[in-house]
C-alpha cells in the first residue's frame, strides 16, 4: 500500500498496541480535526506530512517519553492542564489528596499547595471549592509560569508565592496545608522508567523522605492552631510518615488508600499554636 493512501483506519490498524484513545488524540494533533471528527472519518487519507509527524510521535513515545509531554497537556480531577518536561506529569492517585480536602476543608478555608508543580492540586481544588482561598508555591520559576497560566485558562484566580518550600514564604499562616513532595529515594530502581520527569519533583534523599521531613517540621510556623496537613508519599513509606507527623506534634493521625488500596496520603491536625 502506498503511503500517500493510507487511512486513519489502516494507520490504527497498523499501530493496534498503542492505546486507541492516545492514537485519537496524536491524529487529532497532527490533523488538527476534533477526536469526534476522527473517529467519525475512519476512511479520511491522511498525508506524507501527517504520517511522517505521527511517525516521530511514535517513536518519540517509544523512547520513554510521557504521553502528556508529547502533547502538552494532561487531564486531572476533571480539568485540563497544561505540562512540560518543567513539571511532573499529575498522576490519578494524586487525586486522592484532592478528595480529602474537599472533605475537610471548613468553609472560606485558606489552604496553601507546596510544591505545585503544574498545579494541578491547589487548581482542582479551587475549581471545586470557590470558597477556599488558594495559594501555592514552588521553587521552579518555569514550573510557576506553567500553574499561572492553567489558572489564567481555568479563570481562577490563586496566589502564587516563589520559594524553597517555606524558605521564601510571607509569615502568614494557613488552614491547611498540603503537598505532592518528591519521595523517591536516590537508589530506587524505578527512577530508570521515569527518567524523562523532573529529578528534583522525584527524588528527596537516600530515603526518600527528606521533603516530607521537611513539610512537617516547618509546617508548626505556616499552619493555623487545629489546622490540617495533608502529603502524599510512597507506597512502602506510611509507617515511616506516621512516625514523623507524631514526632511534631500532630494528632488524629490517618492513612488513605488509593484506587489500588496502598496508603498513599497522610493526614494530621496540627496539635500546636
Amino acid at each position: 500500500m502506498k503511503e500517500d493512501r493510507i487511512t486513519i483506519a489502516t494507520w490504527k490498524q497498523a499501530n493496534f498496541k498503542t492505546d486507541r484513545l492516545e492514537l485519537d488524540i496524536l491524529l487529532s494533533k497532527v490533523t488538527g480535526r476534533s477526536r469526534a471528527e476522527i473517529i467519525a472519518s475512519p476512511q479520511m487519507t491522511l498525508s506524507n506530512n501527517q504520517l511522517k509527524r505521527l511517525k516521530d510521535d511514535l517513536r518519540t513515545l517509544e523512547a520513554g517519553t510521557p504521553f502528556a509531554y508529547l502533547v502538552g497537556k494532561k487531564e486531572f480531577f476533571g480539568i485540563e492542564l497544561e505540562v512540560s518536561e518543567s513539571v511532573l506529569v499529575p498522576r490519578p492517585e494524586t487525586e486522592l489528596l484532592v478528595e480529602m480536602v474537599l472533605t475537610i476543608a471548613p468553609k472560606n478555608a485558606t489552604l496553601l499547595d507546596l510544591g505545585t508543580g503544574s498545579g494541578a492540586i491547589a487548581l482542582a481544588i479551587a475549581k471545586e471549592r470557590p470558597d477556599i482561598k488558594v495559594s501555592a508555591s514552588d521553587f521552579s520559576a518555569t514550573a510557576l509560569e506553567i500553574a499561572r497560566k492553567n489558572a489564567r485558562s481555568l479563570n481562577l484566580n490563586l496566589t502564587f508565592f516563589h520559594s524553597n518550600w517555606y524558605e521564601s514564604l510571607p509569615r502568614k499562616k494557613w488552614d491547611l496545608l498540603v503537598s505532592n513532595p518528591p519521595y523517591v529515594s536516590e537508589s530506587d530502581p524505578h527512577l530508570d522508567a521515569l527518567e524523562k520527569e523532573p529529578i528534583e519533583a522525584l527524588v528527596s534523599g537516600t530515603d526518600g523522605l527528606e521533603a516530607i521531613r521537611h513539610i512537617v517540621r516547618g509546617s508548626s510556623c505556616f499552619l493555623n492552631p487545629q489546622g490540617h496537613l495533608l502529603i502524599e508519599h510512597g507506597f512502602n513509606q506510611s509507617e515511616a510518615v506516621s512516625r514523623i507527623f507524631v514526632a511534631n506534634s500532630f494528632k488524629n493521625v490517618v492513612s488513605a488508600k488509593d484506587y489500588s488500596g496502598i496508603e498513599r496520603v497522610k493526614l494530621g491536625k496540627f496539635n500546636g499554636g
